[in-house]
């Protein structure tokens, strides 16, 4: 029994530092979590203040999935030419072309409910466009032979679309498929830089003003392919006004699927 005790007793001697360590670890970790922290304080208090803050502002919006974009889009502009004249003249068989071009876009769109009955969705993109330009209108320079436009307008740029939709359940299949038909405004801001000879007539159209309508396939959520139409005017139609159209057609996956 004696050579138990001691047995017992040097264990605890050998082993008696690291187990002082460790409470003092211990102590220590507990310690931190009360000791004053301003820049620590100061980011939690904001993160706070920031989901409060977001969650009273869309707190009817729920279940809401992110997802990626990218899309091929078609793309025309109507220039109404007719208006008034300039010094300038284009050869018009070469800049007219009454046709849509395709381009392409990418970026991103939140899906989801808002007051748990209406779906939506809210998308940002980037849009490489490059548009067919058709002029209404067309001059003749006597006795040169062939027809002329005063204008020209850029076919090809880069805007920023914004766009919030609207979507109703065409046809639903619960194990698998679902249809939705979409309808709602949206943006596109010109971010690129304008030509020389568009800058010459003063034509403005860095905004339009678009209305979308189209269908999307949804399988199983495992990917959602889109086809959209838009119709839109330059905001700022001095000295001519501008109609932007095109379709898209394109893909979407959840980006938690990816990442």
């Amino acid at each position: 029994m004696k050579i138990f005790n001691i047995i017992i007793l040097a264990t605890l001697l050998l082993n008696g530092d690291k187990v002082v360590a460790q409470v003092n670890i211990s102590l220590q970790s507990k310690d931190s979590t009360f000791l004053v922290n301003p820049f620590r304080d100061k980011v939690n208090s904001l993160k706070k203040s920031v989901k409060n803050k977001w969650n009273k502002a869309f707190v009817n919006f729920t279940n809401n999935d992110v997802l990626l974009i990218g899309a091929i889009d078609f793309s025309r502009q109507i220039i109404e030419n007719n208006a008034i004249s300039t010094m300038y003249n284009y050869n018009y068989a070469v800049l007219n072309s009454n046709v849509y071009k395709p381009g392409f876009l990418a970026g991103f769109r939140v899906d989801g409910l808002y007051k748990e009955m209406h779906k939506y969705s809210f998308q940002m993109t980037l849009n490489s466009i490059n548009s067919g330009n058709y002029y209404r209108a067309r001059t003749r320079l006597e006795p040169i032979l062939g027809d002329f436009t005063q204008y020209k307008v850029d076919n090809k740029f880069i805007t920023l679309n914004t766009a919030l939709h609207y979507k109703k359940s065409i046809l639903v299949n619960s194990l698998k498929y679902r249809f939705y038909g979409i309808i709602g405004p949206s943006i596109d801001f010109r971010i690129s830089q304008t030509s020389n000879d568009q800058l010459a007539n003063k034509i403005k159209n860095n905004l339009y003003l678009n209305g979308d309508i189209g269908f999307e396939f949804n399988n199983n959520d495992y990917y959602l392919l889109f086809f959209h139409y838009k119709h839109g005017l330059n905001v700022f139609q001095e000295p001519i006004a501008i109609q932007l159209s095109g379709f898209q057609l394109g893909i979407s996956i959840k980006a938690k699927d990816l990442f």
